[in-house]
């Protein structure tokens, strides 16, 4: 997977293959995932089968998450971060996924 973020608007966009994808006029580039470290962390709790996402990253309209991709095999769940708000995402518990979400500042990022 793919994971393209545009400078402008901020729209995410995924592709399951290499492509060209523009946003706002301009050809983006797919992020480079990064392993997770410090404040770029989502926290993951397990409740009555399924799971609650939270993240100590500072959420203001300048510096913020702006999405959590949480699956495998191709097959994920892609939730859409509002700027202002903590984080706050309980979804259906699933077994061997992955955790990979993006900040508008620094990039796209995955869990451990």
């Amino acid at each position: 997977m793919k994971f393209y973020v545009c400078p402008i608007c901020g729209n995410v966009l995924i592709a399951t293959e290499e492509n060209i994808v523009t946003c706002c006029g301009q050809k983006l580039n797919g992020q480079e995932i990064k392993m997770a470290e410090g404040k770029h962390r989502i926290d993951v709790e397990e409740v009555n089968g399924k799971v609650h996402f939270t993240s100590e990253h500072g959420m203001t309209k300048e510096h913020h998450l702006n999405f959590i991709a949480y699956g495998k095999n191709n097959q994920y769940v892609v939730i859409k971060l509002d700027k202002e708000k903590p984080v706050d995402v309980t979804l259906e518990k699933q077994e061997d996924v992955e955790i990979i979400f993006g900040c508008n500042q620094h990039g796209v990022w995955r869990n451990e």
